[in-house]
């Protein structure tokens, strides 16, 4: 996906301004674009409130930065293109530009209270940054006004010409402590205000050398974004002894443990199964505890998503990388049989101060140890997520339970349609095998490109594609659905693919949702040669189309009776694929025993689920196949701390008994009896 889109935009924007318009005339631009409500009316002198009748452009500037959403300030942006006749392209993206406060994004007070030559000062200030000719006494005077500092300002300074200079908000101070660069702000009130500011900028240039400021803003957002959601741990792990096998674990993007005379960790119920089997395999001189919680946390307590430090020695950092896959035994290598994927961020050669230096374990889980994070996360970080991970259908096939040739046939048929609907009984996993066909469609993880809603019985063609709706005004004004603003995201990124993932898609009158549109989503109707007026355009030549980078993909529910059947326009439209319980699948039968579920209760679960899902199928009178179970129910989420017996029992109290009670509404005690076969110890 294209970044930095929005860096010819502003630098256009301001000299566009500043060659053509005054404090008044922008004025009337300002409120064509933003409106004449909240937020741009004045406070006057004789205690009356009215739209502002004039501005500078750093505070109209400063509008289009706000903290709104992507989707607000692409939209203020597209108007802004054409109140103002501008060449340059609306941006696509916001990266490393930092929002300003709404509550305080004026660059000058009430008229009540503003001095008569503070709008001016921003005029002669707005002027010399677009020519490049600022000097201290231009920006003594502008950070002389009340509400305007150093922080504030140089926000806009960087939008405007981000090649040129760097904003000083919190976040980019923050960033530049971190890597030792110290930003003070205590240059507001000196004569050499513009000078002190152009020593800072030096001394970043110096540190970062040939790395423009837009690239730093970017890093020092995403180092800020960085903070792990809940539940990743961080661990430390040696490659061998001084790392000998970090070559092979760059080439293979994996970390791996030896104990290899154990076998498949897998086996062994606890640690201590594992300190038991290691003092038979390796010798009883010892208790062995730190290698079986070696093993043991490798195998069983590692998560995907965690991140992990390779190191060598006890005082050096090589790698840095996110773990991708549940544990796996290997025997096919020559050792350290015991295996995880890992996607390597970044590799370099890190010293580490000798008092936040982690365990010498083998594996060590690093997560509380806040000294030794605090010292190392700033110097690997930077490159975390700056661009989504790579997600291929190898990624996919090892997060689902699916085959490698089932899967190509969904991919094919969303590739050739360009629509697809899942289909399966409550439980089969539609919604989250769905997010993973986008990953796989896109090339990578990254939701940016993925819009997901919900269909009800209510949704409407107002609420997906454009319709009116009230302001604050008291009248109402024409606002874009959430599908039309995502096809305009995929047609502005011809380069990328874009996927839009409908829940429950038989739940909401289609013909009445997708309007118009309902011809345009086949796949040979799609681009700009088959573009209609919409219901609401105001004239035949504003119209609307699908990209041919937009895929739509449909979960539906084959066992909900509330459901009339699917029309045949949704039929001819979409590929259909049915999705099956997977409780016989030798890979839900894994996924289970990584997450730490005995084998007796695995057992159970597959045995009574299918028998049950036999009854189901046979009972074609009232159920039949599309009503089966399936796998997800049990499946589970890393938020639980124990599943054994109480887990178990209640998924089928609290999950399956009601399910089953609705099937069977009409015999309670059929219901009853399946959910006391499945309870029966």
């Amino acid at each position: 996906m294209a970044q930095f889109t929005w860096l010819p935009f502003f630098d256009e924007m301001l000299s566009v301004i500043c060659q053509r318009y005054d404090k008044h005339t922008l004025c009337e631009v300002f409120h064509k674009i933003f409106g004449k409500g909240g937020g741009v009316n004045d406070r006057f002198a004789d205690g009356t409130t009215g739209p502002l009748q004039e501005i500078d452009p750093l505070t109209f500037l400063g509008y289009f930065n706000r903290n709104n959403t992507l989707e607000k300030k692409i939209g203020y942006c597209e108007a802004a293109k054409k109140a103002l006749q501008l060449a340059a392209e609306v941006p696509s993206d916001f990266d490393s530009v930092p929002s300003l406060d709404a509550r305080n994004s004026w660059f000058f007070g009430w008229a009540k209270n503003r001095k008569p030559s503070d709008i001016d000062n921003l005029w002669r200030f707005s002027k010399a940054l677009k020519e490049s000719a600022l000097t201290n006494e231009l920006l003594r005077d502008v950070l002389a006004i009340k509400g305007v500092g150093v922080a504030k300002l140089t926000q806009l300074m960087f939008i405007c010409k981000p090649q040129r200079f760097v904003s000083l908000d919190s976040t980019n101070r923050n960033y530049f402590h971190t890597q030792n660069v110290e930003v003070a702000l205590d240059f507001r009130d000196s004569d050499d205000c513009y000078d002190r500011y152009l020593e800072i900028l030096n001394r970043i240039k110096a540190h970062f050398p040939n790395r423009p400021f837009y690239e730093l803003s970017y890093a020092a957002y995403m180092h800020r974004e960085a903070v792990p959601p809940s539940g990743v741990q961080y661990w430390v792990i040696a490659p061998g002894q001084q790392a000998r096998l970090w070559d092979d674990f760059v080439k293979d993007s994996i970390i791996a443990i030896g104990w290899d005379e154990l076998g498949d960790l897998n086996q062994y119920e606890d640690k201590n199964a594992l300190q038991s089997a290691i003092q038979q395999a390796y010798g009883a001189d010892t208790s062995k505890r730190n290698s079986a919680s070696v093993c043991h946390e490798f195998s069983k307590v590692m998560k995907i998503d965690d991140y992990v430090f390779a190191k060598k020695g006890v005082s050096q950092i090589v790698g840095f990388g996110k773990i991708t896959s549940d544990y796996r035994h290997d025997p096919s290598r020559s050792e350290h049989h015991a295996v995880r994927d890992v996607q390597w961020i970044s590799k370099g050669n890190w010293e580490i101060l000798e008092g936040v230096r982690p365990a010498l374990k083998t594996l060590t889980n690093v997560t509380d140890n806040q000294s030794f994070l605090d010292f190392i996360l700033p110097l690997v970080q930077p490159v975390i997520d700056s661009k989504p991970s790579s997600y291929t259908r190898s990624d996919a096939l090892r997060e689902l339970f699916i085959g490698e040739d089932r899967f190509s046939e969904i991919m094919d048929a969303l590739s050739h349609k360009k629509n697809l609907v899942l289909q399966g009984a409550p439980g089969v996993g539609k919604t989250f095998i769905a997010k993973r066909i986008a990953y796989a469609l896109i090339g990578y993880r990254d939701d940016a490109g993925i819009q997901m809603i919900q269909f009800h019985q209510s949704y409407s063609y107002e609420d997906f594609i454009q319709g009116y709706r009230p302001n604050d005004n008291g009248t109402f004004d024409l606002k874009n659905g959430v599908f039309y603003e995502f096809c305009k995201k995929a047609q502005r990124n011809k380069e990328g693919k874009y996927v839009f993932i409908i829940d429950e898609i038989n739940r909401g009158n289609l013909s009445k949702i997708f309007g118009e549109l309902m011809m345009l989503i086949e796949a040979d109707k799609r681009g700009d040669r088959f573009a209609v007026p919409l219901t609401y355009a105001r004239s035949a030549d504003e119209v609307f189309y699908l990209p041919q980078n937009l895929y739509l993909i449909g979960t539906m529910n084959t066992a909900d009776r509330s459901l009339a059947m699917v029309d045949y326009a949704l039929r001819r439209r979409f590929a259909f694929i049915d999705l099956e319980p997977c409780f016989e699948n030798s890979r839900f039968r894994r996924h289970l025993e990584v997450s730490g579920v005995q084998s007796a209760i695995i057992d159970k679960i597959v045995k009574r689920m299918t028998l049950l899902n036999q009854q189901i199928s046979e009972d074609t009178k009232n159920l039949g196949r599309g009503y089966r179970i399936g796998h997800s129910f049990f499946c589970p989420d890393g938020n639980n701390s124990e599943v054994g017996e109480q887990w178990y029992s209640l998924v089928i109290r609290h999950e399956i008994g009601p399910l089953l009670k609705e099937y069977w509404l009409d015999d309670s005690k059929k219901a009853e009896a399946e959910i006391d076969a499945l309870l029966e110890i």
